[in-house]
């Protein structure tokens, strides 16, 4: 599985857990989908991030937020979804937004 894959579905599913927004969980998610550590390069961020900004739901949001430079420098995830998130095939991926 790709990168922008990875990221992407990590994403959503935090959000369909939380309800958290993609600009809440963004960077966090995106540190979390890089599976060889502090190897995707800004232009692999700028890659990754056009990409869902056209196929994914939450794409106009990512969007957004890329653009602006948010970046939170925490995410506090309950134990919960720690929980569910070490599990990638609960990680759900849909087309329309809850």
């Amino acid at each position: 599985m790709k990168y922008a894959d990875r990221w992407a579905r990590l994403m959503q599913a935090v959000i369909d857990h939380t309800g958290a927004s993609v600009a809440k969980v963004a960077t966090w998610a995106s540190h979390q989908a890089d599976d060889v550590h502090n190897s995707i390069s800004g232009g692999g961020l700028y890659g990754a991030a056009s990409e869902l900004s056209i196929y994914w739901i939450y794409g106009e949001e990512l969007a957004d937020w890329y653009e602006r430079g948010d970046s939170p420098l925490v995410f506090k995830a309950s134990k919960e979804l720690v929980d569910m998130l070490r599990d990638p095939s609960e990680w759900a991926f849909t087309a329309t937004r809850p």
